[in-house]
């Protein structure tokens, strides 16, 4: 058995047990680089298993003493192979470096404004849903519906799980602001207008439309005289 480090989605690593390796359904002790095979990863945490939903593309096993970083923003130089418009900052596309793949943003463009068809500059990328473990000098391609484009990584940023973080309090409701009826008349007006409604009673509103009715008959017995 070989103790081994898996990379979780929030940048966090998890120590795992190789129990065996299946190299074209045969079970192997020891497998070449550029093979593909099958793990059986146990966790050694019984209290945290491992599940199927928490495997993903982009995952790595690492050996224990490993350099156990991975990253969220990156610099690269990229071309643009095609582009139907014009790329600026808050850009996003998918980036496919290696297995990885994944939805990122343009943060900053160094020395540039905007990038067309055939310009190449310095750019700042940052992954939206979570980091991944990349290295420096990793080339990489980019889409999104007819842009295309390519490069390659010159500067990582280390990620850090401080930038993870759940605002419990002072956050608004999903449905709406919860505002003080004092700052907002029109909502109390509405409120108040609702109630006068809630408040008054069936009958009432049948007997006004009766005698509007005969009202209006009597009119029209009048007008025919």
């Amino acid at each position: 058995m070989l103790k081994v480090i898996l990379i979780l989605k929030l940048g966090e690593y998890k120590q795992v047990i190789v129990k065996s390796i299946h190299f074209k359904r045969v079970n192997v002790e020891e497998i070449e680089s550029g093979n593909s095979c099958c793990f059986h990863i146990k966790s050694i945490d019984s209290k945290l298993p491992i599940k199927k939903e928490h495997i993903r593309k982009g995952m790595v096993l690492l050996e224990k003493s490993s350099d156990q970083k991975c990253y969220r923003e990156f610099d690269a130089m990229v071309k643009i192979l095609h582009t139907p418009a014009l790329i600026k900052v808050k850009y996003q596309s998918v980036i496919h470096i290696g297995v990885v793949r994944q939805t990122a943003q343009i943060v900053e463009i160094k020395e540039k404004d905007l990038l067309k068809t055939g310009d190449s500059a310095l750019v700042k990328f940052r992954f939206i849903c979570s980091p991944e473990y990349i290295h420096e000098g990793a080339e990489f391609l980019f889409r999104e519906g007819r842009t295309s484009g390519m490069g390659q990584i010159v500067k990582l940023y280390p990620f850090s799980n401080k930038e993870v973080k759940v605002k419990t309090k002072g956050t608004d409701n999903v449905k709406g602001k919860d505002t003080d009826d004092k700052d907002n008349p029109k909502k109390t007006r509405e409120y108040k207008n609702y109630n006068k409604d809630k408040d008054t009673d069936s009958s009432e509103i049948t007997i006004k439309k009766f005698k509007e009715m005969t009202v209006n008959d009597k009119d029209k017995e009048n007008q025919e005289k």
